[in-house]
This record gives C-alpha cells, sequence and structure tokens, in this order.
C-alpha cells in the first residue's frame, strides 16, 4: 500500500505502477521468479485526506522478497522523479487517559 497526497494524479501513478511492473520484469535477475508483473490495484482507501493505493504483484514462493525490495526501490524513485508526494501514515494521538501521568 501506497499513501500519496490527496491531489495525486491517480491514472499518472497507474502507467507508472505498469512501467515499474515492465521495468522488474525485463530484469534477467527478476524475471524468471515473477509470476505476474507488478501493477496498481487503485485506490484502496481514502484515509485522514490522503489516498491510499495499492500495487500487487505475483512471485515464485520465496523469492517475492527480492522483487518487493526492486519494487519498493523503484516506487520510491519513480516517485521522487514525477513529483508524487507520499505521504505518511499519522501518529496517533493520546487519549486524555493515556496523557494523563500519576504522581
Amino acid at each position: 500500500m501506497f499513501r500519496v497526497a490527496f491531489r495525486a494524479d491517480v491514472e499518472k501513478v497507474r502507467k507508472l505502477f505498469k512501467r515499474i511492473g515492465q521495468e522488474i520484469a525485463d530484469n534477467p535477475e527478476l524475471n524468471a521468479d515473477l509470476l505476474e508483473p507488478f501493477k496498481s490495484q487503485g485506490i484502496f482507501s481514502v484515509e485522514d485526506g490522503t489516498l491510499v493505493l495499492r500495487g500487487k504483484f505475483k512471485a515464485c514462493s520465496g523469492r517475492q522478497f527480492a522483487i518487493r525490495k526492486a519494487v519498493l526501490a523503484a516506487v520510491q524513485r519513480t516517485f521522487h522523479d514525477n513529483g508524487i508526494v507520499a505521504v505518511p501514515r499519522p501518529l496517533p494521538l493520546p487519549t486524555t487517559d493515556q496523557a494523563r501521568t500519576e504522581p
């Protein structure tokens, strides 16, 4: 899952994910273990004013970790190069009971 600014162009992100998927599929070190290329699953949800997008790929058992690492590095680089703003998950605020401290 990837959290992006609400104003992000979802169609642009979809095309970027498709391009990343093709790059991974063309990588001779990874493509033998790739069953389905990385692609966008679109908007998963809207949370706290941000879009949560999903991407997926299928890989041979045990090899998904190397492919996942390559996908995440490519997404980070591609977001940066294309002005897509990733948004961190907000930290929960303590409730009033948690904020109180005992003397």
